[in-house]
């Protein structure tokens, strides 16, 4: 049972290492992983050695800790035995939230405790809990949890058959060598029978698990069982050879021309971008753009359209999500950078009230919403934490006005 564990331990280290956790907590090593299991992780750290990011410069901030919590949690979820490396390129993680209840005292321990509870229709639920320990006193600050799924490739029918048609013909190659017929087989047949030809098979459906589908799923950020999404007002289609705007946000180029992440994303429902402009996300994430684009044809606004209806903005849009690591780029009407910004505490409050059904086109009409945002210190601070200089003077000068009209 022990070296078990320890080739956890070793695991979630070097998970760990290759997302860059030393960038948040500075001295982070395999002593550091307290406890490594299929469905819990402990890891603790000198409350020191985090990340100072605090909008006054003294001590880590609440998006800090979110963000260690949530990666932690995706960390523990890879340690599964069902989990394989080809994995990762198809792991989808949702619904993140976080829940501050207290600062961590000076020369505290900061201890994150993540679990895994196994969930329904391919989707797990992820939780995890944040304390701080000092003179022999252990609390609950924080505690926090996100949906994860696997879009695994599964093979269509085609696939299926000619596996069957193999195992069919390994197990007569089989019973030939042993020299026992199979039933109904004549013994003296040399050959196989082959099916004849259909010309009029009609071709098979592409299954749910295909790696492209799979790429829309993660634009689309599937919902978890149970919590309703919210409702949005069906978006206007362009009018015949109408030239309308989109934008890709959370993009990681900033040189659309020479990379291919726009076509990456946009090849899933056939639209093709014009027009490109780059823009800095001021977010404190490395290297996250936004990419405004123009859609010419009528018809490739209808797909980029339906694309939008389809997502969860308020999870999108949610500052933890654009700032992890393990954000995915996703496509939004295009708006100016002052919308987005508003945009983003919006967010902040719908994830802390999912009851709310106003679009957010209603709510970026009614200023009365943001004034609710804005107005709860703790949401607002959860936002501006993750804002760079230019973020935050966005808000003062352009945002933080409107909520006073």
């Amino acid at each position: 049972m022990q070296p078990k564990t320890m080739d956890l331990k070793a695991k979630a280290y070097k998970l760990l290492r290759s997302h860059d956790v030393k960038d948040l907590v500075w001295s982070f090593s395999p002593k550091s992983i307290v406890e490594a299991e299929k469905r819990k992780l402990v890891i603790t750290a000198k409350l020191e050695d985090l990340k100072t990011d605090r909008m006054d410069g003294n001590g880590v901030s609440r998006f800090t800790l979110c963000t260690l919590g949530q990666l932690f949690s995706r960390i523990m979820y890879m340690l599964q035995e069902k989990w394989e490396e080809t994995d990762k390129d198809h792991l989808v993680q949702n619904h993140m939230s976080y829940t501050h209840l207290g600062d961590p005292s000076p020369g505290a321990n900061v201890i994150f405790v993540a679990t895994f509870l196994p969930g329904q229709n391919g989707t797990d639920l992820l939780q995890f809990c944040i304390e701080a320990e000092s003179e022999k006193k252990r609390v609950i600050i924080g505690n926090g949890s996100s949906s994860i799924t696997v879009f695994r490739p599964t093979t269509d029918a085609t696939t299926q058959t000619e596996s069957d048609d193999s195992e069919e013909m390994s197990r007569r190659d089989d019973a030939s060598k042993s020299g026992q017929p199979l039933p109904n087989a004549k013994p003296s047949s040399a050959a196989l029978p082959t099916a004849p030809a259909n010309p009029e098979r009609p071709a098979p459906q592409v299954a749910i698990g295909n790696p492209e589908v799979a790429k829309k799923s993660i634009l689309r950020r599937p919902a978890v069982d149970g919590v309703p999404a919210v409702k949005q007002s069906r978006v206007s289609f362009a009018e015949e050879n109408e030239m309308k705007r989109y934008m890709i946000v959370g993009a990681r180029s900033r040189q659309p021309q020479n990379s291919k992440e726009i076509e990456k994303m946009l090849k899933a429902i056939d639209v093709t971008a014009e027009n490109v402009e780059v823009e800095t996300l001021p977010i404190k994430k490395r290297r996250s753009f936004v990419l405004h684009f123009s859609v010419k044809t009528s018809q490739q606004c209808r797909k980029v359209e339906r694309l939008i209806e389809e997502q969860r903005w308020h999870e999108l849009f949610n500052i933890a999500y654009l700032c992890a690591d393990n954000s995915e780029p996703f496509v939004w009407k295009d708006v100016p950078m002052n919308t987005i910004i508003e945009t983003l505490f919006l967010s902040q409050r719908m994830v802390q009230n999912p009851q709310e059904e106003n679009s957010l086109d209603a709510q970026l009409k009614d200023k009365r919403f943001l004034a609710l945002s804005t107005e709860d210190s703790s949401m607002k601070e959860e936002v501006l934490s993750g804002l760079t200089a230019r973020g935050k003077s966005l808000f003062k000068s352009q945002i933080l006005p409107q909520t006073s009209k």
